[in-house]
């Protein structure tokens, strides 16, 4: 079940000229094209540069809430960092055992090594990133409900207070 949502599916058409080599009565003569089903990991795609919704959220998810049982944690980069490789390493790892998959070459497993590794550094920008973008908003919050009153404030209250003519007559 887990495969089926990080690999991807792909038909790939095979032509064959080759009809000494078909079996009789098979139908392999020249011209002959066949429909051959790969998979392959999504995580180790070029397009999976660009498609980590899902594996942001979890690793901000598992962060912050680490942050809840230690506080450290959830302020730590390099624990995010660590979560990120966890789950990056995981669906590497989920695309490069299906069985479903095509053999790869040394140099195809490479690639999609250092494909997973960018990936790895994707997410975990993603997730401090997002991070970073609501703290401002609280801070900002909390500076304002902790700021003192505004000057004008203060000194209408003096008046009001020494009656001036400010205010309800009483």
């Amino acid at each position: 079940m887990l495969r089926e949502l990080f690999n991807r599916t792909r038909t790939v058409k095979v032509e064959s000229s080759m009809a000494s080599f078909a079996p009789p009565g098979t139908g392999g003569g020249a011209g002959t094209t066949t429909t051959k089903v790969e998979r392959e990991g999504a995580f180790v795609t070029p397009q999976s540069l660009v498609s980590f919704a899902g594996a942001t959220a979890a690793v901000t998810a598992v962060w912050k809430g680490l942050g809840i049982v230690r506080p450290d944690w959830g302020q730590s980069p390099v624990v995010a960092l660590t979560i990120s490789a966890l789950v990056g390493l995981a669906i590497y790892l989920i695309g490069e055992t299906d069985p479903a998959a095509p053999a790869a070459t040394t140099r195809q497993r490479l690639i999609s090594g250092l494909i997973a590794i960018i990936n790895t550094f994707v997410i975990f920008s993603a997730a401090v990133g997002a991070n970073q973008i609501a703290k401002p908003a609280a801070q900002a919050a909390e500076r304002q409900a902790e700021a003192p009153a505004p000057k004008a404030v203060a000194v209408l209250d003096r008046r009001m207070a020494r009656g001036d003519g400010i205010g309800p007559a009483g």
